[in-house]
């Protein structure tokens, strides 16, 4: 079907090393691949944290709704 894929990682993961072996192949279809500190640079955000995080919910919450991904770098 028509599947939107999603990936949210981060640049500081300290147990997918490098991060972005993470991401998915691009080539593969309806993918998105994104890195949290692309957009927020001064956020330190490691594996397990990424679920908690506000700004990957926001991000979350973005792709949800189908829009492009714009993280709120302010979120708790």
């Amino acid at each position: 079907g028509n599947v939107a894929y999603t990936n949210i990682a981060t640049v500081m993961d300290e147990l997918v090393q490098p991060y972005t072996n993470s991401f998915l192949n691009a080539a593969d279809g309806n993918i998105t691949n994104r890195a949290l500190q692309s957009q927020c640079f001064l956020r330190v955000v490691g594996h397990l944290g990424l679920i908690v995080d506000g700004a990957v919910y926001s991000g979350v919450e973005d792709a949800l709704e189908k829009q492009p991904i714009r993280f709120n770098c302010f979120a708790l």
